[in-house]
């Protein structure tokens, strides 16, 4: 990011009305797909953008703009990709939505992210089982990167949070009965 926005954001006025919100929003909006645990930390800002909604603000509004401030701040929020590094891809298959993160590591084996995307599942795929959005979301994962991934030398890692896929991979003594 250049200097001239990270000024920008150093000196941010402290938000005292919606309008103020709403502009600070608008700002966040185009990066809050590389941001790490966006959702979680702008709910407290979101309550005020609500219609009938007092606009009191609380330590833990001012604690979310203050973790905003310091992540445009002091991260690089992306990197670019490198065909030379090792990739990690994160995903994560919820209710509601699918999420994928891509890394790299660095030379100095520091662990940066690339892009982050994530996707609404429409009301036919909200109703298949976590394990079926599971490898809905790894194939999803590798049509989206197709053009990174297909000549890509080393082993990718994926890191997904659910378990249940492991007995899929896993070996498996077949009995004859």
């Amino acid at each position: 990011m250049n200097s001239f926005k990270i000024n920008i954001i150093v000196n941010w006025f402290i938000l005292i009305n919606v309008k103020n919100v709403q502009s600070f929003l608008n700002f966040m909006n185009f990066y809050k797909r590389f941001i790490y645990d966006y959702s979680r930390i702008i709910t407290s800002l979101i309550h005020f953008i609500r219609k009938d909604v007092l606009f009191v603000w609380f330590q833990k509004c001012q604690i979310a703009f203050n973790i905003f401030k310091k992540v445009f701040i002091f991260e690089i929020i992306l990197h670019h990709y490198n065909s030379d590094h090792k990739i990690v891809i994160e995903i994560d298959a919820l209710n509601y939505v699918f999420k994928d993160i891509f890394f790299q590591y660095d030379k100095n084996k520091i662990f940066y992210s690339i892009a982050y995307f994530l996707k609404k599942h429409n009301s036919v795929k909200c109703n298949y089982k976590i394990y079926d959005k599971e490898f809905m979301i790894i194939v999803c994962t590798f049509k989206k990167w197709w053009s990174k991934l297909e000549n890509f030398i080393y082993f990718i890692k994926m890191i997904m949070n659910h378990k249940n896929l492991k007995y899929f991979i896993s070996i498996k003594q077949l009995n004859h009965h």
